[in-house]
């Protein structure tokens, strides 16, 4: 270690947002540290046809290990991403190291990024052993030791504090949330820092300050040359945690593995949030908010206090509701100071699946009641999510989750996203049984509920294609109907206007002329 303030490097490997890295980089930056970013490939959304769909996810799940699908009528996304790095981009990444010359190398780790995190630092360590490599995420956060055979430290939960302490006293190997290899037969296991309370007195996540990307086999600025990309990727969270436990999420896991007995959740203030925006409206030229709390309306004082003193923001946001947490009294407030979009996390229409399988106990009621409330509010932009290709569910439940969507009055639009079980879930740790439908079977469930977000189109003819042994069979067939007027093969960017998809004779019209000579990708 050099005598210098240790100098630190955090890279973030298919994360641009990187909002834990970034709320470390903030802490260290404040007292007087050098600190640097670099974004290592982005996290691209490409669609992948059918046709490439198999290949393409035997090749991913070699690469990432962990991913999950998202489904549109004629194509699949990868998230977090297909997109691949070269050996001129790792190239590029060691050459960076090497200009930066950092103490401190710091990787926030999940299970989807795990398999590069790990190629990348043996190959960092590799060419500079002096380095200290540190994994901070989820995968560290239950697995540290498995996590020192890579990184020379792990860390355990939130990093701000314990990461600071480091940069204060390099050589300590006492700190708490943080496990140390000091030798090749040595680790030094320190207990877990109970969670910051008063989430108030980290400063904000910075953007763009002494951070470089690479990406399309360069090193470049990508926030200086596009700074609309920059505003895009600007995330706003009022809170840690989360009060529910499903089962697909590692929340649940992380209350009971490393907090157990304490309260996972916590609030900022709204005056601190508030303060938040306006220091990114003058800093990035903030036009719209997202809000990327697990549930962002939850608490009706708070959002009473945020509604009184965000109107002078004047600025669209958007953000995740919560069945059994949300009433139609504060979707109004928000409603009235700007809010034009909100997501809600359906993931079934069965109360089966919902309270057995994925443990939210609350059921389908009031997810039925929230339904109405849209219906009468009328958002410009719904967005509901739903699990799909799930083993556990059979054939009556994709029903009960069509006649939900059926219900709808308003238009919304669905992310569907396949089952994935991923590691430090519950759900993960439960028997896993087989299929009971065939994947046509289970593809054309998909398609029938991506045609519910068509205006227009009758749900009594929904129904009986659903009865119907034959197109159940032939997915591509329905695919074609949906695709008439459902032509979603190109996504829209964030915040963009949002259009519904219609009956439509004209675009139907249109659509068959791009099916059959579709644009060169």
């Amino acid at each position: 270690m050099s005598s210098r303030n240790p100098r630190f490097l955090f890279l973030n490997v298919y994360d641009v947002f990187a909002l834990g890295p970034r709320y470390m980089a903030s802490l260290l930056r404040e007292k007087g540290y050098d600190v640097h970013f670099l974004n290592f490939k982005l996290m691209l959304a490409r669609p992948t046809s059918l046709k490439e769909y198999p290949a393409m996810k035997k090749k991913l799940r070699e690469q990432y290990g962990y991913f999950i699908v998202q489904n549109f009528m004629r194509k699949k996304y990868f998230l977090p991403s297909d997109n691949a790095y070269t050996e001129k981009e790792v190239k590029l990444c060691t050459e960076h190291v090497k200009n930066i010359n950092p103490d401190f190398i710091c990787m926030s780790v999940q299970s989807a990024n795990l398999h590069i995190c790990r190629f990348l630092t043996t190959t960092i360590k590799e060419i500079f052993p002096e380095v200290q490599v540190v994994w901070g995420g989820i995968v560290p956060t239950y697995q540290p030791e498995e996590s020192l055979g890579y990184a020379d430290i792990a860390c355990r939960g939130e990093g701000e504090y314990p990461l600071l302490e480091l940069a204060t006293a390099p050589t300590r190997t006492d700190i708490k949330n943080l496990w140390f290899r000091t030798s090749r037969d040595r680790i030094v296991r320190n207990a877990v820092r109970p969670q910051i309370e008063n989430l108030d007195k980290l400063p904000f996540p910075q953007y763009g300050r002494d951070e470089m990307f690479i990406e399309d086999d360069r090193l470049a600025d990508l926030f200086e040359e596009s700074p609309q990309m920059r505003n895009d990727h600007v995330y706003i969270q009022t809170s840690r945690g989360c009060a529910y436990q499903c089962s697909y999420c590692h929340n649940s896991y992380l209350k009971k593995k490393v907090y157990p007995g304490a309260s996972h959740f916590r609030q900022r203030s709204v005056d601190n949030v508030i303060k938040q925006i306006e220091f990114y409206r003058e800093e990035y030229d903030l036009q719209h908010v997202l809000f990327t709390d697990e549930i962002f309306i939850k608490n009706e004082s708070w959002i009473e206090e945020f509604a009184r003193k965000y109107h002078h923001i004047n600025l669209p946001f958007g953000g995740y509701c919560h069945p059994a947490m949300t009433n139609e009294k504060m979707l109004r407030m928000l409603q009235d100071i700007g809010m034009d979009q909100v997501a809600m996390g359906v993931q079934s229409g069965s109360e089966r699946m919902l309270k057995e399988v994925y443990h939210r106990y609350f059921g389908v009621a009031p997810i039925k009641e929230m339904i109405k409330i849209f219906d009468r509010l009328q958002f410009n932009y719904v967005r509901y999510d739903l699990i799909v290709n799930n083993p556990f569910e059979h054939d009556e439940d994709y029903k009960k989750t069509l006649e939900l969507l059926l219900s709808i009055n308003h238009t919304f639009d669905l992310a569907l996203f396949d089952l994935e079980l991923f590691p430090f879930t519950e759900l993960s740790e439960m028997e896993i049984p087989a299929f009971t439908l065939n994947p046509r079977e289970r593809e054309s469930w998909i398609i029938l509920f991506l045609m519910t977000t068509i205006q227009g189109f009758p749900p009594s003819l929904l129904r009986k294609m659903a009865h119907s042994k034959f197109l159940k069979n032939h997915p591509e067939l329905l695919r074609f109907i949906g695709f008439l007027f459902r032509n979603d093969d190109v996504l829209p960017p964030y915040f963009d206007s949002y259009e519904p998809y219609r009956v439509s004779w004209k675009t139907a019209i249109k659509n068959l002329y791009r099916y059959f000579f579709p644009r060169p990708s």
